[in-house]
C-alpha cells in the first residue's frame, strides 16, 4: 500500500512529497512526476519511467539530494 500523488519538479529539480523535497534528474525540471510513497522511500516517476527513489523521510520541511541527479548540469557548466 502506498500514497501517490502527481506534481512537476521545481527548476531546482526538486519535487515536493509530504511536505519534504526530493530530488529528480536535472533533465526532468519543470517536468510532471508521480511521485508515490511507501513506508521506507518514495518513488519518483515520469510517464511510466522510475527516474528517481529516496530514503522516505517522515519529519517535515526536509530537502533530500542525491548529487548524481546533478552531475549532468556540473558537466554542461563551462569552466572559467
Amino acid at each position: 500500500m502506498h500514497a501517490e500523488t502527481t506534481t512537476r519538479a521545481s527548476s531546482l529539480s526538486l519535487v515536493r512529497f509530504d511536505d519534504n523535497d526530493y530530488s529528480v534528474p536535472v533533465d526532468y525540471a519543470y517536468h510532471e512526476i508521480l511521485a508515490k510513497g511507501y513506508v521506507h522511500r518514495v518513488v519518483l516517476c515520469h510517464k511510466d519511467t522510475m527516474v528517481a527513489e529516496h530514503v522516505r523521510s517522515w519529519g517535515k520541511e526536509g530537502v533530500f539530494f542525491d548529487y548524481r541527479h546533478y552531475l549532468g548540469l556540473l558537466e554542461r557548466k563551462p569552466v572559467p
